[in-house]
């Protein structure tokens, strides 16, 4: 995820290209993020408008595999099933909408590739968004490792003793990552 440093920035002040707002956060059932990356598209997209990005135990394209995706559908279909049963509410109607274009949403993500003409710290929580499941969780760590290797002005950063609520956890780690990107850059 990319994070917009409005007011949240310790005296500096980047230009909107270090860091471009993202959408409104979604609520969605069990914490999930089930939003294929924005900050990834973005950058595929539109390149020359960062010079830079910290992506916060972001989804990265090198999770979402053809051995991955199934096993977050299975994981997923559960919370699903009993969203159906409620269709009207809000947060059940966008799980559901969400759940029913997910595998192919994500095998096109899968495909998204970061332009090595941004850099990227990658930071990765410790006990990742799969805390629950260690093969899931190990993939995720993997994912960021590799994403990080394709290009040598990515870092990698683990944040420990967090879950996947970094930002909220660790804001001091978060905006260090932020103002040693910039500073990177400038």
């Amino acid at each position: 995820m990319i994070h917009s440093l409005s007011g949240h920035s310790r005296g500096i002040n980047p230009p909107r290209s270090l860091v471009p707002a993202p959408p409104p956060p979604i609520d969605m059932p069990n914490g999930s993020c089930r939003q294929p990356g924005i900050s990834n598209n973005l950058a595929q997209d539109d390149p020359e408008i960062l010079s830079g990005a910290v992506l916060v135990d972001a989804n990265l394209p090198q999770f979402f595999t053809d051995e991955q995706i199934p096993r977050l559908v299975a994981a997923t279909q559960p919370d699903v099933d009993a969203a159906k049963k409620d269709p009207e509410k809000p947060a059940n109607r966008q799980l559901i909408s969400t759940a029913e274009g997910f595998a192919e949403a994500h095998q096109a993500f899968h495909k998204v590739v970061w332009p090595t003409s941004v850099p990227a710290t990658v930071m990765v929580s410790e006990k990742t968004p799969f805390a629950a499941s260690p093969p899931d969780a190990q993939h995720w760590r993997d994912a960021a490792a590799s994403f990080v290797k394709k290009a040598p002005n990515r870092t990698l950063v683990t944040a420990k003793g967090t879950s996947h609520e970094v930002p909220t956890e660790r804001p001091d780690l978060v905006l260090k990552a932020i103002e040693d990107r910039f500073a990177a850059q400038h």
